[in-house]
Parts: C-alpha cells; sequence; structure tokens
C-alpha cells in the first residue's frame, strides 16, 4: 500500500565494523560468501536526512571497497543523535539484493543504524523498538520502494529466506 514499510532484518557475523575484505586481501566473491548478492552497487534516499547514496561498494573481484563502505555507514547513522555503528556486509548485499531483483524506481531508507540512547528513546516514548533491536546491530533496515508492490516483495524475500522480513 502507499506509504508501506518493508523491514528488512537478518543475523550476520560480518559487519562493516569488522575488516572486510579489500584489495590486496585473499579474495571473497560475496555471491559465494553470502546466499543472496546484489551486482556490488547500492542505490538508496534517505527519509531524513535529504541525501542520497549511490556508491559502488564491492569490486568485481569480490572484494569491499573500505570508502564505500565508510560511506554506507555514514549513510545509515542513528537518525536522531548522528551517531554511527556498525552495518552488516550481509544486509547491504541483501539491499542491493533487493534493488536487482524488485527494480523500485527508488529505495528510501527509513531507519538504518540506531544508537543504543535513540532505541531507548524510541522505546521510553512509546514506539515500536525492540529493547535489543537490529537496528542497533547494523543488522536491520526499514525501507520503502516505490514503483513496486510491497506486499509481493515482502512475500518473495520470505519465501526465498533471505532473513527476516516485516511488512508494516
Amino acid at each position: 500500500g502507499v506509504g508501506a514499510t518493508l523491514v528488512v532484518a537478518l543475523s550476520a557475523a560480518h559487519t562493516v565494523a569488522e575488516q572486510a575484505p579489500t584489495r590486496g586481501a585473499p579474495t571473497t566473491v560475496a555471491p559465494g560468501r553470502f546466499f543472496f548478492a546484489g551486482n556490488g552497487r547500492l542505490r538508496l534516499s534517505h527519509a531524513h536526512f535529504n541525501t542520497t547514496l549511490d556508491v559502488r561498494y564491492r569490486h568485481a573481484d569480490g572484494t569491499y571497497d573500505p570508502e564505500a563502505l565508510k560511506q554506507i555507514r555514514r549513510f545509515f547513522r542513528s537518525r536522531e543523535d548522528g551517531r554511527e555503528g556498525a552495518v552488516s556486509l550481509r544486509l547491504i548485499e541483501l539491499l542491493a539484493f533487493v534493488e536487482d531483483r524488485f527494480h523500485p524506481r527508488q529505495m528510501t531508507l527509513l531507519s538504518g543504524y540506531r544508537s543504543p540512547e535513540f532505541n531507548e528513546d524510541l522505546r521510553a516514548a512509546g514506539g515500536q523498538a525492540a529493547q535489543t533491536s537490529l537496528h542497533s546491530q547494523g543488522l536491520a533496515a526499514d525501507v520503502t520502494l516505490s514503483g513496486v508492490n510491497l506486499a509481493r516483495v515482502w512475500r518473495q524475500l520470505r519465501e526465498l529466506r533471505t532473513g527476516g522480513a516485516g511488512y508494516y
């Protein structure tokens, strides 16, 4: 529906805060590393900071670009206090997979990383935030996609077992 949100959440051991393979390091090709992967490019708009992200985060040889990962980490920052935290490489790959597979006109990030302080403020105000939010661990993102049927995307992601996918 109009104004609907897709929540993509997952468990992942690899985060941007950890050492991702970079040029000169042993090559790890993303599709072998993660079951679902995009084409190495991520394009998002941000609902709260009026900014856009268009970055090639993975090279053709499968290594990750550390500068691009820094840009993604900054883009996903906590919207109320601007704090940055780890962002899962698997989450990045999954968002790029969604973009590549479903071809939305635009993907908009509503909520990426949430600092523990911001998450607690949301909870105290009666907002929908888990005490141990996957957003605070860099493992979840709330996105909306324009030009696609979000309910269909949600159903297909659940059928593919890409991780947790919510729709509201």
